[in-house]
């Protein structure tokens, strides 16, 4: 038996034309009649019912089939208002509409309803809506009450005081997905279905992938044993996050144990060198104790010998100079050393009167270059003065200059100089202000010239002109650059054949510019465009109303005067008609002024709106229509053109003056640079040259008098002197004069010779003594030092021993220069080393500070201090870094025991006896299902074609799949490779959140496939592509196939107690053969139908119970039912008797 409820009557109460009707159901219901008669109306009501208007619901859905779509989408107001296009809103506002459903319960005469009301208040507002149910028959439901003679259905308070659960619109979705679903997600999933039979647009699009529809629609995986696993992985991840800090703390233990290992050998390192190096400075010192000894001893012999010479140096000295003295006394070395003298003098004066010559002839050779000089000056500073007369002459041709004075004095000179300077400065400022100013008036002149072409250029290459709105061609630019297709508003308005130029200008100035340049665009393009729309201040509207809503234009309207046109054609007329709809238009003045009513227009331009008045442009139509939008553009182009070659004039003009400008400048410059060749500096400097150089004469000539005088003297001097040296010549002719002098030089030179090794003796002698001094300054020095070094090479010995409990003071020495290698230090080398040793000791030992200070997983394990005096580390109980760290490895170990359980449990009993096992159930039933959709598809055949679906497993799942079927107890390299499956895909198992991994999910492991067979050959497969390439019917009935199917996959896992599916203008193009065979589908099945369709009634053998109902509306819009019921008569047998019951049952509504 069903568990579905059974849907038995519809009440629909001011639902747009039907006022007050109640539809009865004999199983599926076919509603029958023309377009706009309101059969998709019902299809609509009982969707509004279900759903309370959301859930993604449309109103007449099938309407955007068609290539005419405008003005056919509805609004929840416009339904309960009652508002079409011809007649505008026929219900009052604060209208209060009903749609109700009753159903049986399964396998019991009991009924039940569940309905919405809605409170429209106006066109403009939305309705609010309320749900409510009631366990009782439609026909005892009290939905109206009777006030002042007038039935009206009654408000929530009323239902309320019936007895009735009334609930908001968000609850009451909650309860119908908690009376009819197994939950709010089936109920959604089972809304988004009858949406998509609604519309076969929306059908088609749903159908684009079978494979994820299908998997939409299938149970879910059981989650419980993935969230087992997750859990347990995640435990898992405790564990190893727990082994990982213990690991950590481990190894930072361990790190810190080499780190004291290390800086213990560092200190005995320096320990040693230290003892090295103190051994050898006390070697060091003996050895350079016993050299200063030995030179104090040579010192002290060196000194008395350094005497005994400069005791002989010094008589032999004295005895010489005796000699000497007695030999310098006698006459005949007085008359030579006098002879001597003289003949000296004799050579200085020679060389004076050479001396006095050269100057005489340099004094002469000087006044004749200063006389030259003289005369070049005097020339220089009268062509001064004739420049100057030059450029008063050329001034004179430009100005009233006057005379250039007779006055040649440098005050004169200066003062014309200047007079001069001022008037070629103040011509060049002049001509340059001039030239620069004509420049920069002809440089704008071209560039506003190119700026005109461009304009043209531009506005030639543009098929209209556009409104002037600043930031529309940015905009513009900037969609196309992102491929966005739109239309502004303006094109898209066409004038209407009453219209006129002044019109069509007030419409404009009225719209605005820039509303005029309103973006529209597709509504898959929307959030894009309006994302660069509101990019940058563009200050241009994107329309955001993207449903298709037309609306009645007023008497007297400006709209009127308009036409659409353009894919965007119901949006743009929506848009105009809240800005133009509630102003009337008047031809006359007279008739303006009379009128008192808001909100109207005159032909001149007059508008009042708002209790103002103003007057608009209404001079000529620019932008409305194609037509005026050239006709703007060519009058742009010929007023541009006329600007332009104005420009053109003026800058011949201006060329022309410019090039006499820059003459004259050329010619006043040459005459400015001519004037600065002689500044008055320069004629000051000639006249005081020319002062200087006459002034120079006169003491050159003074000069040269004085030295002939002078050499006249030298030539009388020098007379008498050669006398004297022939006379005294003369008297030491045949004398012993040579011999004396021999003996003489010979005894100086010895004398010189002794003096000089008796001062060497004398700075030996005192080096000698300072040596002396300073060797037994340093033996004591060094004495004292031995004792020192004697003491700390004790010390370094008690230290370095205190280091080394295996090694004996005797052995000591062996074990620093043999064992230890300390002989292969060379002594040069051995501070370098216990340098390096001791920056390494502070470097281990800083690197211990540096780990106990900054390593936060010691400090997750202990306070440890350092002790540097014993290089120890303990914690503040004083247990040591050793005894520490074992204890730390035995807690390791057994939580790694710990999590080797874990793994083993979690493979063998959640993955292997859990998961496993699932997932094959799981597939199981998938292959169920896809057979027991075949089975029922063997039987209909669709002309020559029959369909069946076939599952497809997907390439990324095989391995894992083959994983799960393979695996057994005594697969042992299998259940490996699982292991290692699930392994590698750990991140997936352990994140946060209920989404179970899609290898998981036995769902996603196959793609589901329709295929067809014709004449009984190989199926292909039905893909979007190659069902698009059938014709109309062979195109529709794979799509209605898989709807049916989906329908019945999701309904039957879901367990929903509602099975229905809504379709409008259903099975269009399907011939009559296969129509009844998808109508037998459904049957077969168990899916409710209510079909919308002009002409396909529900009389027929392939249903067992159908309601056809007729649909009827007049011209006035009221609608008339007529209803036939239908059951399936069984075939009788050949001793049955005739039934008396009718196959038929026709009412009509009165």
């Amino acid at each position: 038996m069903s568990r579905s409820f059974v849907l038995k009557r519809i009440r629909l109460l001011n639902f747009h034309n039907f006022i007050d009707e109640t539809i009865s159901l004999n199983g599926h219901l076919f509603l029958l009649g023309g377009n706009g008669s309101g059969k998709t109306t019902i299809l609509d009501s009982v969707h509004f019912a279900l759903t309370a208007g959301g859930q993604r619901m449309e109103l007449n859905s099938a309407a955007r089939m068609g290539e005419h779509s405008r003005n056919l989408g509805r609004t929840l107001q416009g339904i309960f208002l009652r508002y079409d296009l011809e007649k505008g809103q026929r219900n009052k506002d604060k209208t209060i509409g009903y749609v109700c459903l009753e159903f049986a319960k399964p396998g019991s005469e009991e009924r039940f309803c569940i309905g919405c009301g809605a409170f429209a208040t106006s066109m403009q507002a939305t309705p609010q809506i309320w749900g409510f149910e009631a366990a009782l028959p439609l026909d005892k439901l009290i939905l109206t009450e009777t006030v002042d003679g007038e039935k009206l259905p009654v408000n929530q308070e009323g239902l309320k005081n019936s007895g009735y659960k009334v609930y908001s619109r968000e609850r009451y979705i909650e309860v119908i997905a908690a009376k009819f679903f197994d939950s709010t997600e089936s109920y959604r999933e089972t809304m988004k279905l009858i949406a998509a039979g609604k519309s076969y647009r929306e059908l088609v699009s749903r159908i684009k992938d079978q494979s994820q529809l299908f998997r939409e629609l299938l149970p879910p995986p059981d989650a419980s044993g993935y969230q087992k696993i997750q859990k347990s992985l995640q435990e898992i991840e405790r564990i190893q996050e727990n082994l990982k800090d213990q690991k950590t703390r481990l190894d930072s233990l361990g790190a810190l144990k080499v780190a004291l290992d290390e800086a213990l050998k560092a200190r005995e390192k320096v320990a040693r060198l230290k003892y090295m190096n103190a051994f050898q400075q006390l070697e060091s010192t003996r050895r350079a104790l016993k050299t200063e000894t030995d030179k104090k001893t040579q010192a002290e012999a060196d000194l008395l010998k350094k005497r005994g010479e400069m005791k002989m140096l010094a008589a032999e000295i004295e005895k010489l100079e005796a000699s000497i003295e007695a030999d310098k006394n006698s006459s005949l070395y007085r008359d030579q050393q006098l002879l001597i003298e003289i003949k000296r003098e004799f050579e200085r004066n020679s060389i004076r009167q050479k001396e006095v010559e050269k100057r005489l002839t340099a004094h002469r050779s000087e006044i004749d270059k200063l006389n030259v000089k003289a005369t070049e000056t005097a020339e220089a500073i009268e062509d001064s003065w004739q420049n100057l007369a030059d450029l008063f002459s050329e001034m004179a041709t430009l100005s009233d200059a006057g005379e250039l004075t007779t006055d040649r004095t440098i005050e004169a000179y200066n003062s014309e100089y200047q007079r001069l300077s001022k008037f070629f400065g103040d011509r060049c400022d002049a001509l340059n202000e001039e030239l620069a100013a004509s420049e920069y008036r002809q440089k704008q002149i071209e560039e506003e010239i190119s700026a005109k072409a461009r304009e043209i250029i531009d506005l030639r290459k543009r098929k209209e002109a556009f409104p002037a709105a600043d930031g529309f061609e940015s905009l513009e630019a900037r969609l196309a650059a992102e491929k966005i297709s739109f239309q502004p508003l303006f094109r898209m308005l066409e004038p209407a054949s009453e219209m006129t130029g002044p019109v069509a200008r007030i419409i404009e100035e009225i719209v605005g510019l820039r509303c005029l340049c309103t973006v529209f665009v597709a509504e898959a393009s929307h959030k894009k465009a309006r994302a660069e729309v509101v990019a940058e201040p563009f200050n241009i509207a994107v329309y955001s109303q993207l449903e298709k809503r037309g609306t009645a234009a007023l008497p007297g309207g400006l709209r009127r005067f308009l036409n659409f046109s353009g894919e965007y054609a119901v949006q743009a007329e929506s848009y105009v008609s809240r800005l133009l709809d509630k102003f009337r238009y008047v031809v006359s003045e007279d008739a303006f002024w009379k009128s008192s009513e808001d909100n109207l227009v005159c032909a001149n331009g007059l508008v009042r709106e708002n209790g103002t008045v103003r007057r608009v442009e209404s001079s000529s139509n620019r932008y409305i229509g194609s037509a005026a939008r050239e006709a703007t553009r060519q009058a742009q182009i010929d007023a541009i053109e006329g600007k332009k070659y104005e420009l053109e004039l003026d800058l011949k003009v201006r060329t022309e003056k410019l090039v006499v400008t820059r003459g004259l400048l050329s010619s006043v410059r040459r005459s400015s640079a001519s004037l600065t060749r002689f500044p008055p500096s320069s004629f000051r400097r000639l006249q005081q040259e020319y002062f200087d150089i006459r002034e120079r004469i006169g003491v050159v000539t003074g000069s040269i008098a004085d030295e002939e005088k002078s050499l006249e003297e030298l030539a009388i001097e020098q007379m008498g002197r050669q006398e004297k040296i022939r006379a005294g010549e003369a008297r030491l002719q045949n004398t012993d004069f040579a011999e004396l002098n021999a003996r003489i030089n010979a005894d100086v030179a010895r004398k010189k010779e002794c003096e000089r090794q008796f001062k060497a003796c004398i700075e030996s002698e005192a080096a000698c003594k300072i040596y002396f001094e300073q060797a037994e300054k340093e033996s004591g020095k060094l004495e004292i030092l031995l004792k020192s070094c004697e003491e700390d090479l004790e010390k370094q010995q008690r230290h370095l021993l205190s280091l080394l409990p295996d090694v004996t003071e005797a052995d000591l020495n062996h074990f620093v220069y043999v064992t230890s290698r300390g002989q292969q230090i060379k002594s040069e080398n051995l501070d370098g080393n216990l340098r390096g040793a001791e920056s390494d000791l502070a470097a281990k030992r800083q690197n211990i500070v540096n780990r106990l200070q900054f390593d936060t997983a010691l400090g997750r394990i202990s306070q440890f201090a350092f002790n540097e005096e014993s290089f120890s580390i303990c914690n503040a109980a004083g247990k040591s870094l050793q005894v520490i760290r074992a204890e730390m490895q035995e807690k390791y170990d057994e939580s790694s025991g710990i999590l080797q359980k874990e793994n083993r449990e979690l493979f063998e009993k959640l993955i292997i006896n859990d998961t496993v096992r699932r997932l094959c159930k799981e597939e199981e039933a998938l292959k169920k299902t896809i057979e027991s959709m075949n089975r029922l598809l063997g039987d209909l055949q669709f002309g020559n074609t029959t369909y069946r679906f076939r599952t497809q497993l997907r390439e990324e799942f095989k391995e894992f799949r083959g994983l799960v079927h393979k695996v057994s107890d005594n697969d042992h390299e299998t259940r490996e490779q699982l292991k290692n499956y699930f392994e590698a895909h750990r991140s997936l198992l352990v994140r946060e959140g209920d989404n179970i991994p899609d290898f998981l999910d036995y769902r996603k492991w196959h793609d589901v496939e329709l295929q067809a067979s014709t004449g009984g050959g190989k199926g292909v497969t039905l893909d979007r592509n190659r069902i698009s390439m059938g014709s109309g019917g062979e195109q529709s009935v794979p799509n209605y196939i898989l709807l049916l199917s989906l329908a019945k996959v999701h309904l039957d896992h879901t367990g929903s107690r509602i099975r229905l599916i809504l379709m409008d203008e259903a099975f269009y193009g399907i011939d009559s053969q296969r129509r009844e065979q998808l109508l037998n589908f459904a049957d077969m099945i168990d899916i409710g139908l209510i079909v919308a369709h002009p002409d396909l009634d529900g009389v027929t053998e392939s249903l067992a119970n159908s309601t056809t109902l007729l649909v009827e509306k007049t011209v006035e819009g009221d609608v008339y039912l007529g209803q036939f019921d239908f059951t399936r008569k069984t075939p009788a047998g050949l001793f049955d008797r005739p039934s008396s019951e009718q196959a038929a049952v026709i009412t009509l509504n009165g």
